[in-house]
């Protein structure tokens, strides 16, 4: 039997990564599947040259947005326009900077065939330079800052990277789906915008009583960062993530561990963050870092706009 799986791509100002990633997909083992390419905005150079390349590729539908929904509502748009076009068993969140092997989605819908209460299902994924080094093979979350840790980061690949298990963490790169789990807890939180959404997603996954699997013969290549480096940069990567730390961190209600959390994020991220960056002479990021504290403790969100609605481009 074969079961039906949407591939949802983010695409912002960065066409030429998305065509590679395309390419890649073309190429793979598995075959029951439909490309749902979300462009979010981009400029209207980089948007013909997309256009242009999916203009006859049936397997690839495309999505045109007028505004900038971010990571997890440019995601969520996708993922319901394919329940709703195409229903689909499985939705794989794929970034567009990345290479997949032949055989990683294959891979990926087996081993979520043993055993239903699997939610997501996640690859082994390196980086793209040096090519030798894990990016993610398996991670967890820190009860502590909220972070979703990574296994194997940055390390050489060896054979204690190739047991198939439970993990905690689903990394926002790749992540396959599944439609019963979906159904249970819904969409990415559009409020995140973009960065720790997978910690978020994967957190109430696990609340929810649904495994996450990592699969080591699913190999995926990842460039990591291509696109919010080219268009807005580190600091903005940084006030996300400072900001959406703390949403987490509120979201989940577990005040008890305040006094944990608290003197953890002060050292482990702030403190160490800020002299980082000062050392570096990134002062911008610096800036970044103290404007996302404040955002995430009075709910706000700057520097873009987040539409309350859907609004596609003409």
């Amino acid at each position: 039997m074969s079961y039906k799986v949407a591939i949802i791509i983010l695409n912002w100002n960065s066409s030429e990564v998305t065509i590679e990633c395309l390419e890649s997909l073309s190429k793979i083992s598995y075959h029951e599947f439909k490309i749902f390419l979300v462009d979010n905005a981009s400029k209207d150079s980089e948007y013909e040259l997309i256009k242009t390349y999916c203009q006859d590729k049936k397997d690839i539908h495309l999505i045109s947005l007028a505004h900038n929904y971010g990571f997890a509502e440019g995601n969520n748009i996708g993922m319901r326009i394919a329940a709703e076009q195409y229903s689909s068993d499985y939705f794989l969140l794929l970034n567009n900077d990345t290479l997949v092997d032949e055989k990683f989605l294959t891979n990926l819908v087996d081993a979520t065939l043993q055993d239903k209460n699997i939610g997501i299902a996640v690859p082994k994924i390196f980086f793209y330079q040096p090519s030798d080094r894990l990016y993610y093979a398996g991670g967890y979350i820190n009860r502590l800052s909220g972070m979703g840790e990574h296994i194997g980061w940055q390390q050489k690949d060896s054979v204690k990277y190739n047991k198939k298990q439970y993990v905690g963490f689903a990394n926002g790169c790749c992540m396959l789906i599944t439609s019963k789990l979906y159904n249970s807890i819904g969409n990415l939180n559009r409020s995140f915008f973009s960065n720790i959404e997978d910690v978020e997603y994967s957190y109430r996954c696990k609340s929810a009583n649904f495994g996450i699997i990592y699969v080591p013969k699913s190999i995926v290549v990842h460039k990591e960062g291509y696109a919010s480096k080219r268009n807005k940069g580190q600091w903005f990567r940084i006030y996300l993530s400072t900001r959406n730390l703390i949403l987490f961190y509120k979201e989940r209600n577990e005040w008890y561990k305040s006094i944990l959390f608290l003197p953890y994020f002060s050292i482990r991220w702030v403190a160490y963050m800020t002299l980082k960056l000062t050392l570096s002479k990134d002062f911008e990021s610096v800036k970044g870092l103290f404007k996302g504290i404040k955002d995430g403790i009075n709910n706000k969100l700057r520097f873009v706009n987040l539409p309350d609605r859907t609004v596609f481009r003409d």
